[in-house]
């Protein structure tokens, strides 16, 4: 909510400034954000607020809602941290969350606790999309 607020005031300052009550504001933001930011709720307050602003919301993968907004087709993006610097943009971390693994009731991390990385070397793994930031951090973990 700290960033959608942001976002209120930088558009509400720039509405004052040039008097307009009408505009768009573009978000992206990822799958998976629910734990985190009640995205509904905070766009309701948001058009409540200011309600001759158009709020497009377009939801992808991290890299692809990072272009948007370095290229200005959004306005700000809720996604995972770059594995690449965002120099040309600024950026907020206001949430991290734990990995999880799950697996079978009969596997033998079932129920196990304070594994390490290098416990699962030798695991297969379905996981995510090779271009995902998420996939790439645990890529590189891997790796190092």
């Amino acid at each position: 909510q700290r960033v959608l607020a942001a976002a209120r005031d930088a558009r509400h300052a720039v509405t004052q400034v040039h008097g307009l009550a009408r505009g768009r504001l573009s978000i992206g933001a990822i799958h998976g954000l629910a734990p985190f930011v009640d995205l509904p709720a905070s766009l309701g307050q948001f058009r409540a607020a200011f309600g001759g602003i158009d709020i497009e919301l377009t939801l992808d993968g991290s890299r692809a809602l990072i272009d948007g907004v370095q290229e200005g087709r959004l306005d700000l993006a809720f996604t995972q941290p770059p594995d690449t610097s965002l120099d040309d943009i600024g950026s907020h971390m206001f949430a991290c969350e734990g990995m999880v693994v799950v697996c079978a009731t009969h596997h033998r991390f079932a129920g196990a606790s304070g594994l390490k990385l290098a416990d699962f070397i030798d695991e297969t793994f379905a996981d995510l999309r090779p271009e995902w930031s998420v996939r790439r951090l645990v890529d590189r973990c891997f790796a190092a």
